[in-house]
């Protein structure tokens, strides 16, 4: 009975796959689930990979939880249910899995020829965008260039999926754009799915807005129009999770009393300091100290303004240099709420 059981469910994964496979590849060619309203329940792909994906007012939900229940937990006639933060948080505590960060799910097309960098593969798995990959993706492979790194893996239902890091000394010269064709070249020669949190790259084009959750008890940012979940405490064998003290760093906790954002890695603190000035929330500075970078900690605390702000009805002044810069290459996350640019720093 124990292996009848075992090969449904194995029967059930694969066909889930399929079908999730062939949701991702009918959107990645331009054709999109129903705007119906409707919502779409599937079992897991995999063990690793459950959560929702939103669509214009249509959502697919991927989870081992029962159908009937998901369905009962997402009121009629309510487009925003499935990606609700009161759903999300039912469906984690029923799987056991928790919430995490807003993602956007792009695609685009293999670029032909030599990518305009050298680079050079790197086996090396000690990279934290690389111990990253390894956590949501298989088959991962990577390549290195001079200031910047390129992965390659599987991930939700097998698709391709691309990452790609600038050292932060290195940013805002074009190396990101120059390092994306890569990605794309290296995808068999095939359609790639991207999940990219900047879209607008070169051949890129933005399609599905997605949250991820994570595992090890890590909790992000408020969730978006897409969520991946990942049970707690539970890796892939035989790999590391990302960071060994990120399970504290997604919880960015909003320290009023200070007025600032924090985030703690490895007992070290990093902050956004705010000032509440009646509906307008100030961000005055962000301090990430270096022995934390490349981790995308100033980004968390950023996001996790925007998320009070869009909550709380308040617009965002980003005074803050690295703030405003960093909401500049992620408007998408911007758009989630009212931001009052005012002149240009220099001005």
């Amino acid at each position: 009975m124990g292996w009848f059981v075992q090969s449904a469910l194995d029967g059930s994964r694969i066909g889930a796959r399929e079908r999730l496979a062939a949701i991702l590849g009918e959107a990645a060619a331009g054709r999109f689930p129903p705007a119906d309203g409707g919502v779409t329940v599937l079992p897991q792909p995999s063990p690793r990979d459950c959560g929702v994906f939103g669509f214009t007012a249509h959502a697919v939900i991927f989870t081992d939880a029962d159908p009937g229940w998901v369905r009962g937990q997402l009121p009629a006639g309510d487009l925003g249910a499935p990606l609700n933060a009161a759903f999300l948080q039912a469906l984690c505590d029923a799987t056991g899995r928790v919430a995490g960060s807003i993602d956007m799910l792009c695609v685009a097309q293999p670029l032909a020829g030599p990518p305009p960098v050298a680079l050079t593969r790197d086996p090396d798995t000690s990279h934290p965008r690389i111990e990253r990959a390894l956590r949501y993706r298989d088959d991962v492979r990577a390549w290195r260039a001079d200031g910047g790194i390129v992965l390659l893996g599987r991930g939700v239902a097998g698709r391709l999926e691309t990452a790609i890091e600038v050292d932060e000394d290195r940013r805002e010269r074009g190396l990101g754009r120059a390092l994306a064709p890569r990605g794309q070249a290296s995808g068999e020669r095939r359609r790639t799915a991207l999940g990219a949190d900047r879209p607008g790259q070169r051949g890129q084009r933005p399609r599905v807005p997605r949250c991820r959750i994570h595992a090890g008890g890590r909790r992000g940012p408020a969730c978006g129009p897409g969520a991946r979940m990942t049970p707690r405490g539970q890796q892939a064998p035989g790999r590391r999770c990302e960071h060994s003290g990120m399970n504290e760093a997604d919880r960015v906790i909003d320290n009023r009393d200070e007025s600032r954002f924090e985030v703690t890695l490895d007992g070290t603190l990093g902050e956004l300091v705010y000032r509440r000035r009646a509906d307008r929330l100030v961000l005055m500075h962000t301090d990430v100290p270096k022995a934390l970078g490349g981790h995308g900690l100033g980004g968390l605390l950023v996001r996790a303004a925007v998320d009070r702000a869009a909550r709380e009805g308040l617009t965002i002044v980003p005074l803050c240099p690295f703030a405003r810069s960093w909401l500049e290459r992620h408007p998408q996350v911007a758009a989630g709420a009212s931001v009052d640019w005012g002149p240009p720093p220099d001005d």
